[in-house]
């Protein structure tokens, strides 16, 4: 197939652009790593469909449960994803964090198939069914590299991933660890996963993440699990942190649907005129708009200028 530019992709941020509502999760929605796959696809604009869909039906399903599995497509571009929060999100924290999944996400293109991790969730996207792999050749450990502590920070990060894992295993597959006030550790697994699987993740995790000591700080970005230490208490303080327009507007977001024709969002920023332009930076360039029924939105613009 030949080349292609500018593949416009826009990702509707309602209200989520307010700088309180994303400090509000800021601990829950920190930016951890996007791997792309090795694999193009074959129809540009059918897989931009396929993507806008998936996220679409994916949302409707993590609002409420913290989790959604989705297929979409057919033939050699049909494209399966899937999204997960962490438990200790809040509903509003999950929503968020969500949403800036979809926002990184397309930065995966070319390729068919990516993974975006947040400190608060992770979404993965393949052009097969995917959701029973416990372990990939791309998995590997992200250590801290700030701080580095002595043996009894290590004993005590290693008694917190233990309890992690243990919990994870016993309880279908969610489990946290914490040790003298001094090391943190939070294990899960795909809940696609079944028990046996989840075993086989996290003892693998496990492993990785002990290379990371005596560093602050690791995670492990499995296939289908993710486990992380740190010497922070990174569970958050949930929604209690959030003041009331905070809350009031994350709920507007979860209600709100992200089903927008381009031609309504190119209206309700003007097509995009630059006197409506917010602010830019790597993920896009972020437009100001009204919406026929009056609410206002940020519209994230994204453009991709690959060849395959």
């Amino acid at each position: 197939m030949g080349s292609f530019r500018g593949l416009a992709l826009i990702v509707l941020l309602i209200l989520t652009c307010s700088p309180s509502l994303t400090r509000s999760a800021e601990l829950e929605s920190n930016f951890v790593e996007l791997r792309c796959g090795n694999r193009t696809f074959h129809n540009a604009r059918m897989t931009a469909i396929y993507f806008t869909d998936n996220m679409e039906n994916i949302y409707t399903k993590v609002q409420s449960n913290h989790f959604g599995i989705s297929s979409t497509g057919s033939g050699p571009d049909k494209m399966y994803g899937l999204a997960q929060c962490y438990n200790y999100l809040s509903q509003v924290e999950c929503a968020l964090c969500f949403s800036r999944l979809c926002t990184v996400a397309p930065f995966y293109f070319p390729d068919i198939s990516g993974r975006v991790y947040f400190d608060g969730c992770f979404l993965r996207v393949k052009d097969y069914r995917f959701y029973r792999e416990t372990l990939g050749p791309t998995d590997h450990a992200i250590c801290g590299n700030s701080t580095r502590y002595g043996p009894a920070f290590m004993a005590s990060a290693g008694k917190a991933m233990v309890a992690a894992v243990s919990k994870a295993e016993a309880n279908g597959g969610y489990g946290e660890g914490r040790e003298s006030s001094s090391a943190y550790a939070m294990a899960s697994c795909l809940r696609t996963l079944d028990a046996s699987g989840c075993r086989e993740c996290l003892s693998n995790a496990s492993a990785s993440a002990r290379r990371c000591l005596p560093w602050s700080e690791g995670r492990v970005d499995n296939t289908g699990c993710f486990l992380r230490y740190s010497d922070t208490d990174f569970f958050g303080s949930g929604s209690k942190g959030m003041n009331k327009v905070s809350m009031k507007m994350a709920s507007a977001l979860i209600k709100s649907s992200l089903n927008f024709k381009y031609s309504t969002l190119a209206k309700a920023t003007g097509s995009f005129d630059a006197a409506n332009k917010l602010g830019e930076g790597g993920f896009g360039t972020v437009y100001k708009g009204v919406l026929v029924d009056g609410r206002e939105v940020a519209v994230k613009r994204l453009f991709m200028n690959n060849r395959h």
